[in-house]
């Protein structure tokens, strides 16, 4: 299954626990990732990490993004459905209105479209609680797209990050 990265993954990566300069491993990985199609990066998310830090900035200069022609026909259902999906969710107005106007609304768009698993750091609402934050997660187990961890998808792929001294 081909994962959908979210801006979270590589936003938290860069700043907490995977740096550049500490696991480089991790950005070769994710890069030929992205290079064989084993991971995406939709335009939308790039744009959403690209501001954030010259670092990514300059790690992105080569072309991640990815589009596929055969999806932009179903795209529009199943952005039809995920804005369906989200104003069904009971969450509050504004969370919808913000979920809607940014990436994850593409990313969960597309992931539906392409077949593709979302792999984000975001976990689903309390279901305890007032639904105040509408959730990747959530949004996507509404419309039947598989979600994972990063950690989750390095592990599914076999991912090794050796200690070099």
């Amino acid at each position: 299954m081909i994962d959908l990265i979210d801006a979270n993954v590589l936003i938290e990566a860069h700043r907490r626990y995977y740096s550049m300069e500490v696991c480089p491993g991790f950005w070769e990985w994710m890069a030929e990732a992205l290079a064989t199609g084993d991971a995406i990066l939709i335009p939308e998310i790039r744009d959403e990490v690209t501001p954030l830090s010259q670092d990514l900035k300059d790690w992105l200069r080569f072309d991640a993004t990815v589009t596929h022609p055969e999806v932009q026909g179903s795209l529009s259902l199943s952005r039809q459905l995920v804005t369906g999906e989200a104003n069904a969710s009971g969450c509050t107005a504004n969370s919808i209105q913000r979920f809607l106007r940014g990436g994850d609304y593409h990313l969960t768009a597309y992931a539906h479209a392409a077949k593709c698993r979302v792999v984000t750091l975001e976990t689903r609402e309390d279901r305890t609680k007032h639904k105040r934050k509408l959730k990747i997660p959530d949004l996507c187990d509404r419309i039947s797209v598989a979600w994972a961890t990063p950690f989750q998808m390095l592990k599914d792929h076999g991912a090794e990050f050796g200690l070099v001294k």
